[in-house]
């Protein structure tokens, strides 16, 4: 079964937002996990995308950029 990873950098919670609904559609879609990595600051270690089928990046947009 496919995996998905979602690394997700939220200012104000919006972007986490998003990514929390996507994984749930992925689930319904079948596939076997959809994960959340939060990038903080100070940076953490995160999961290895090449353990995941299907990698994708969310992040918050400021002012129009």
């Amino acid at each position: 079964m496919k995996r998905a990873i979602l690394y997700t950098f939220s200012g104000t919670g919006n972007t986490l937002a998003a990514a929390r609904q996507l994984a749930q559609e992925l689930l319904k879609l079948g596939f076997a996990a959809a994960d959340i990595a939060e990038i903080t600051y100070p940076p953490q270690s995160l999961p290895d995308p090449s353990d995941y089928d299907l990698c994708g990046f969310g992040y918050a947009i400021h002012a129009f950029n």
